[in-house]
């Protein structure tokens, strides 16, 4: 009976893969399915995020319609000349007095203004509780967007300067305050005729750039 040579025996071996090896592109197409996986689901919740969103947006601009339509105008996103709107339609916006009136800080004031008039008038916009918040510890809640950051409101018959608003920390602790600008000039690609502009800064929280969500009422 012949036996294998010892030679045989190594090119066996050179031909096929070793346990170590094996274990080597298990481990590789492990990394790539998890990822692949990762990526996919990562998209898909920013999807709902972007949808959950954009439907907020929309129930505040039913809201600024009808509201549009009973006072004949739109509100202000800046506390001063906030209190001048109230004042005006001091007869019909009963519900807002006082210490209300004296506003949060200059920040979200857009926002916390929406929230503020909405709920005095009793006509709260169709909104998932859990995007109404008060981020920055002001006493004055805002809407937010599903990532948990104030909209920004800006009306831009008065409010053509732009708003501050804060953000979460890219670092995860706390706010950092940004500066959105209206978008109004005519050379702006991004401009939209309007009465009033609804923002958000989007699922990578950085205003200005293609994921940012926008809303606009029209002349």
């Amino acid at each position: 009976m012949h036996l294998p040579t010892h030679r045989a025996t190594r090119g066996s071996t050179a031909a096929g893969f070793t346990l170590i090896e094996l274990l080597a592109v298990m481990m590789i197409i492990a990394i790539l399915v998890t990822a692949l996986l990762t990526t996919g689901v990562l998209k898909a919740f920013t999807a709902a995020e972007e949808t959950q969103t954009t439907a907020s947006m929309q129930e505040l601009s039913v809201s600024l319609s009808n509201l549009e339509r009973d006072l004949g105008s739109f509100p202000s996103g800046d506390w001063r000349k906030f209190r001048a709107f109230a004042t005006a339609h001091a007869s019909r916006l009963r519900g807002l007095e006082g210490k209300q009136l004296e506003g949060g800080s200059e920040a979200n004031a857009g926002s916390e203004i929406l929230y503020l008039i909405f709920e005095s008038l009793g006509k709260s916009p169709g909104i998932d509780e859990k995007f109404l918040q008060d981020t920055d510890g002001d006493g004055y809640r805002e809407h937010c967007d599903a990532w948990g950051n104030p909209l920004v409101y800006l009306c831009t018959l008065t409010d053509d300067a732009g708003q501050k608003t804060k953000l979460r920390s890219a670092e995860g602790d706390g706010f950092d305050e940004v500066y959105v600008p209206a978008i109004t000039k005519v050379d702006d690609p991004k401009r939209t005729r309007g009465s009033w502009q609804i923002l958000s800064a989007g699922a990578n929280e950085i205003f200005g750039d293609d994921d940012d969500l926008q809303l606009f009422g029209k002349d």
